[in-house]
């Protein structure tokens, strides 16, 4: 048995993203940013088992950037009362080696 720890950074790059579409919301487009970072923590434990080794794991993942392209109008009501959109996500893992 062996526990560990994971942390790292993480580049995404949205190919639908929108973002250079001088249409928003208001025209029925949906826009994010092509660029997101993000960082990851994860730990896990890896199990030797006599034919094979089992690693279960939690990890998650936080974006950094705000991945929202605004509307034109500062007042939208898409995207005027929206403070922060970035993803997020906890994931369990089973891995067999």
């Amino acid at each position: 048995m062996r526990p560990y720890a994971i942390a790292g950074v993480s580049y995404d790059y949205n190919f639908s993203s929108n973002q250079d579409n001088p249409q928003d919301n208001s025209d029925g487009e949906f826009r994010a940013k092509k660029n997101n970072f993000s960082y990851e923590l994860g730990i896990g434990v890896d199990l030797y088992l006599p034919y094979f080794i089992f690693s279960p794991s939690i990890r998650g993942v936080f974006a950094i950037n705000d991945e929202l392209v605004r509307d034109n109008n500062p007042n939208s009501q898409w995207t005027g009362a929206v403070d922060y959109f970035g993803t997020r996500g906890v994931f369990i893992k089973f891995a067999f080696h």
